[in-house]
């Protein structure tokens, strides 16, 4: 016996509000995809462009006898002494320890993004400062990743603390310099590419229409 108003539809379960999410994310993720590429390129681009002054700072030192041997050329002294071929000579290493350099300069940089959402946070009113913290503070986890931890746990380089002693600060300085290079040219690259996908799905729907 009814009482004068239809049975209620069952409430949604939360396999369901999954199930719909999913479905909703499988059909923005097309759309969305240009845009991603857009934002990696530009990150890309701005990591190999940061690594120019990165590199500046490395070679001022290394003219100054503060560097040493260049850490990119030591990691491939490192893998080509192992190489039952022989050791290339000197300017082939020298060129794939210039390769690896600005390889590494573009793909590390990918590595920014978390370090520039969490900036958003940071009242817009200092500006450009939020790129600078973000870059800074990329740059020195950077540093820490590399310098702390992988190169003297692959034997590429001992420890800080046993270093010669020009070498760790210019790498410091070298990382915040690539860090907050990098993060300025993404805020300024990153907008650039999103309102070009806008532009161009605005135009490609006028076109269809």
């Amino acid at each position: 016996m009814t009482h004068g108003c239809d049975a209620m539809p069952p409430r949604p379960t939360g396999c369901d509000r999954v199930r719909v999410n999913d479905d909703r994310l499988a059909e923005r993720l097309p759309e969305r995809l240009p845009d991603l590429a857009r934002r990696c390129f530009a990150y890309l681009g701005a990591g190999l462009v940061a690594t120019v002054p990165m590199t500046v700072v490395m070679l001022l030192a290394q003219a100054t006898g503060r560097m040493g041997t260049q850490p990119p050329r030591r990691m491939v002294d490192e893998a080509t002494d192992h190489d039952p071929a022989g050791r290339p000579p000197g300017p082939a290493r020298t060129a794939a320890a210039a390769a690896l350099h600005f390889a590494l300069g573009g793909v590390m940089a990918i590595g920014l993004a978390p370090f520039l959402a969490a900036v958003r946070r940071i009242p817009r009113s200092i500006g450009a400062a939020r790129g600078v913290i973000a870059g800074a503070a990329f740059g020195a986890s950077l540093y820490a990743l590399n310098y702390v931890g992988l190169a003297p746990a692959l034997g590429i380089l001992p420890p800080p603390t046993r270093d010669r002693p020009g070498r760790q600060p210019t790498m410091v300085a070298a990382h915040l310099v690539y860090g907050v290079a990098a993060a300025l040219l993404v805020r300024t690259l990153g907008p650039a590419a999103s309102r070009e996908a806008k532009v161009s799905g605005t135009s490609g729907d006028r076109a269809r229409s």
